[in-house]
């Protein structure tokens, strides 16, 4: 009886592990440039944002203007 507890103690033991670093081993690269991608475009976008709000503020401000409603 004590080998049987030993045994499932062991495989219960290794078998999580070697999910863990079969899923760390299979993660394809082409993901990880992806996610590097998205967060350079998103770092991008916020940088952008601030330039183009402006811009679009002062050209409704001129067009209020042109059509006498401010």
């Amino acid at each position: 009886m004590a080998a049987k507890g030993k045994c499932n103690g062991e495989s219960g033991a290794s078998q999580p592990h070697a999910k863990t670093t079969d899923a760390a081993q299979t993660t394809p690269m082409g993901e990880i440039g992806d996610v590097a991608e998205f967060l350079q475009l998103e770092e991008e976008h916020r940088d952008l944002r601030k330039p183009f709000s402006e811009k679009r503020r002062a050209e409704n401000a001129d067009l209020r203007k042109r059509l006498h409603l401010g």
